[in-house]
């Protein structure tokens, strides 16, 4: 008898240990699909990269980093032209999951995310001097500033692969400045926040939008 509710601990203990390790997810690392596209207007992509950590039952902080880089393609009418262009972007999330029957981190969240973008955007224009014209080459420095509140879904696959899903409205903030010399021949408004993209600041309300991939670290 003794033998057999030891063997019974043994195997229950075992099962509440997989199943711990299971749905213990400690790190979850992710690609931010959506931000490849995050620059489409003005010739860039931005590859970021983030990790959720929980910091206590149903509560955790994701945060991401992300690089921009510039995309040669043909301009169209909605595009910003830009001879090259490089940044960065860091982001981070406070998530509160909402499902409390679920294992930790799956399922039903809100957030509140804060996002940070910096770009460094190089272009010409043809200057004019007295009666000589001339190409003069100028960089745009165009900060990003946001803050969402956001309703998401997030599944964790026993393999591991993780899939989240999430919208959110809030308030953005761009401004910029160019260190140009000469008055600028052209100015071009951003799509859709009709701002100028080499001057000027505007805040207005955003709406977001995210996909998320990754894989669940245990």
């Amino acid at each position: 008898m003794i033998k057999k509710l030891l063997l019974l601990f043994v195997i229950s203990g075992n099962i509440l240990y997989s199943q711990q390790k299971e749905f213990s997810h400690d790190y979850i690392l992710k690609f931010s699909a959506l931000d490849l596209w995050t620059g489409f207007f003005y010739q860039s992509s931005t590859i970021q990269f983030g990790l959720e950590k929980g910091i206590s039952k149903n509560l955790s902080i994701n945060s991401e980093l992300g690089y921009s880089l510039y995309i040669n393609r043909k301009a169209d009418i909605l595009s910003i032209s830009l001879d090259n262009l490089s940044g960065f972007a860091f982001e981070t999330e406070v998530r509160k999951y909402i499902d409390e029957e679920k294992p930790n981190f799956v399922g039903q969240y809100f957030s509140i995310d804060f996002l940070y973008r910096y770009l460094d955007a190089k272009n010409n224009q043809w200057a004019y001097e007295n009666f000589y014209s001339f190409i003069e080459n100028y960089s745009t420095y165009r900060n990003e500033c946001t803050i969402h509140l956001k309703y998401g879904y997030q599944n964790i696959a026993v393999k591991g692969f993780v899939s989240d899903f999430s919208i959110g409205i809030g308030w953005r903030y761009i401004t910029s400045k160019s260190n140009n010399t000469y008055p600028l021949s052209l100015i071009e408004n951003e799509f859709p926040y009709s701002k100028p993209f080499y001057t000027g600041s505007r805040s207005f309300f955003s709406i977001t939008a995210a996909i998320r991939i990754g894989w669940s670290l245990k």
